[in-house]
């Protein structure tokens, strides 16, 4: 039999059910709001992103673990991968990781904003420079992180170097320039004045500054500095404007000034800028020229054109202003035919063709015509013809600095014929001198003071076995027997004071070890001034004869030994000898004493 269904348990399932609806409803609103803050959150960060990327500055968030979580933009070395979760010295140039540490450190650690600034070298060389501001993060109190603003301040570096660069540039022309600067106010008092205008016054700064200019010119100048400075305010500039103004002891000084005005953004006159010049010895020197100008002019005619130097004298526009007789005489030319023309036109139709090589000197005159700033010197050579010898001549020539050709030139031309002559003679007699040089059979060296030798001729290279290159600016120590060196140098000495040494004996040595007896005969060469120069040694192989006479003095020892052997046997046998004279001598004596005796004896006998 069935049991009856309960109805219970399906009024439980449906109130479950129930439940289930409502938890569904709450967790998709849930999930409904979560999305809509991720999309509100995503749609913040992406403008967050948007905002900081296109931020000029570098925008960096740092953990208390001093690693990188966000970074909007890098320099251009590195990519944002490169960067992100990296420890923040990672990336901070190693010469301002210690100053970023501590910064950063005292952030975290105060929770004030602080700043600091840094370098970094790109890969290709350039240099940026940050201003970086770190400004603490806080949740619920507590500092979580720190926000990096780094602002590229690259330009302004750049101008405050190239400021600091012109400040320096001004202030080492402002305290070195060599001339005197000053500037004046609207009314003419001193606003400054440069060290170099108080020396050339004799004035102390605050002798100067807030004074009236006028206070410091001659009496005479004061109206015209009064007229003439609203001139100078109006036209805004000034040039070669000439006073005399007062130094400190009294005197007065000529002095010339440039300058200009300087104005205000809307303007209106600031002050002056003015730079002057001491030309008091100018004025004077122009002063005695005048006053001695005609006074002597003939004077100084007569004497040029008594020169043996010939001269032109040319004005600004390098047109002839003068010649003198020399001058005359070396060209062939005639004083009234070139005098006020073109100098230029005068080379090219007359005077070019006259020298031996007429482009040579055409290019280097019109040089000087080109850039008269600079001193010639050359020589040229003048061919003959009916008209003019053959001459060498010695031009020398410089610009005109003041007077009146100032600008234009003077040239002279000195006759060097006979020292070319002499020159020619010379380097005959050199080459004669370097013929019996090399040609000659002795050996023959040129040495200086200090016994280094200067030359030597193929005979004693050939000799000694060495090359040219071993011998020459080697000291003769190097061929001379060690013996001998200090006799050499002694030698050597000797000849600066006589001027000659003769017959001077030593040995030399090969290079391969062989020593050799030679004889020196040394002269000591001076140059034209009479001063030393250097030591001619003419050298000669002696070994044979020395070896000669070595042999006489063996032979000569040989009979000299054999003369002391028999003269000692002829002074044994005339010892001998006068032994038995001397016997003999005795044995007479005695013989005559006996016959003294005999008769003696007889002449008794017969008495008896």
């Amino acid at each position: 039999m069935n049991e009856p269904k309960s109805t219970k348990p399906e009024s439980i399932d449906v109130a479950g059910q129930l439940d289930l609806i409502r938890l569904n409803k709450q967790l998709q609103q849930e999930i409904d709001e979560r999305k809509r803050a991720e999309d509100t959150l995503r749609v913040s960060e992406e403008r967050l992103c948007s905002i900081t990327e296109n931020l000029a500055d570098h925008i960096m968030l740092v953990g208390q673990d001093m690693k990188i979580q966000f970074i909007n933009k890098t320099v251009p070395d590195l990519e944002k991968v490169d960067v992100i979760g990296k420890n923040v010295n990672d990336v901070i140039p190693k010469d301002f990781q210690e100053l970023a540490y501590k910064k950063f450190q005292s952030a975290f650690e105060t929770g004030k904003p602080t700043n600091y600034q840094t370098g970094y070298l790109t890969a290709e060389g350039d240099t940026h420079y940050f201003d970086v501001r770190l400004s603490p993060v806080t949740k619920e109190g507590k500092i979580i992180a720190v926000v990096s603003s780094s602002n590229d301040i690259t330009e302004r570096k750049q101008m405050e170097e190239e400021l600091r660069e012109s400040e320096e540039k001004y202030e080492a022309f402002y305290g070195n320039a060599p001339l005197s600067y000053q500037s004046l106010n609207e009314d003419g008092s001193f606003n400054d004045v440069n060290p170099a205008w108080l020396r050339t016054l004799g004035y102390d700064r605050n002798e100067v500054i807030g004074k009236w200019f006028g206070d410091f010119l001659h009496p005479d100048w004061k109206p015209h500095f009064e007229k003439n400075f609203q001139e100078f305010k109006r036209r805004g500039y000034v040039h070669d404007v000439q006073f005399k103004i007062k130094h400190k002891d009294g005197h007065y000084l000529d002095i010339s000034f440039e300058g200009y005005i300087g104005n205000n953004p809307d303007g209106s006159f600031k002050q002056t800028y003015c730079v002057f010049q001491d030309i008091t010895e100018r004025k004077q020197a122009e002063k005695s020229v005048k006053e001695s100008e005609l006074r002597y002019r003939s004077l100084t005619d007569d004497v040029l054109d008594t020169l043996s130097v010939g001269i032109f004298i040319l004005d600004s526009d390098f047109q002839v202003v003068w010649v003198n007789h020399a001058l005359e005489r070396y060209f062939g030319l005639r004083r009234k035919e070139i005098i006020g023309k073109d100098k230029r036109q005068l080379i090219r139709e007359r005077i070019k063709n006259i020298f031996e090589d007429p482009v040579y000197f055409t290019e280097k005159l019109f040089a000087t015509y080109d850039d008269n700033t600079y001193i010639e010197h050359f020589e040229c050579h003048i061919v003959p013809d009916s008209e003019r010898e053959e001459r060498w001549l010695e031009h020398w020539s410089q610009p005109i600095q003041s007077g009146l050709y100032a600008g234009g030139r003077v040239e002279h031309y000195s006759d060097i014929t006979e020292r070319k002559q002499a020159d020619d003679l010379l380097r005959l007699s050199e080459e004669r001198y370097r013929t019996i040089f090399e040609t000659a059979a002795n050996f023959i060296t040129s040495v200086n003071e200090e016994g280094i030798i200067m030359d030597c001729n193929d005979q004693i290279i050939n000799f000694l076995g060495y090359e040219r290159e071993e011998i020459i600016g080697q000291s003769m120590g190097k061929i001379i027997h060690p013996d001998y060196i200090e006799k050499a140098d002694k030698s050597l000495a000797g000849i600066l004071e006589t001027g000659f040494l003769y017959d001077l004996e030593y040995k030399m040595v090969r290079k391969d070890g062989e020593i050799i007896d030679v004889l020196t005969n040394s002269s000591g060469i001076n140059k034209r001034n009479g001063v030393y120069e250097r030591t001619i040694c003419i050298t000669s192989d002696i070994t044979e004869r020395k070896q000669a006479e070595n042999e006489i003095i063996k032979l000569n020892e040989g009979l000299e030994q054999k003369i002391k052997e028999r003269t000692s046997e002829l002074e044994k046998k005339n010892r001998e000898l006068k032994i038995m004279v001397d016997g003999f001598v005795v044995r007479e004596g005695r013989v005559i004493e006996l016959k003294k005796q005999i008769a003696k004896l007889k002449n008794e006998k017969v008495g008896e």
